[in-house]
């Protein structure tokens, strides 16, 4: 399971990624493999989302 920042809300059951500019100007998009790195990194009070990864992938 990974855990993806997100920009808040649900509009028509779609969740919208939370993108980050990195210091070089390109966007990324960050996931966690633990909810405390999510919150570490990015705040208590950060919407994410649960994905689940296919297995074998790391």
């Amino acid at each position: 399971m990974l855990y993806v920042p997100t920009a808040g809300g649900r509009a028509n059951r779609e969740t919208a990624l939370d993108m980050r500019e990195t210091k070089d100007g390109r966007l990324a998009l960050l996931v966690y493999k633990a909810p405390d790195r999510l919150v570490a990194c990015c705040g208590d009070a950060q919407p994410s989302t649960l994905k689940p990864t296919q297995a074998g992938v790391r």
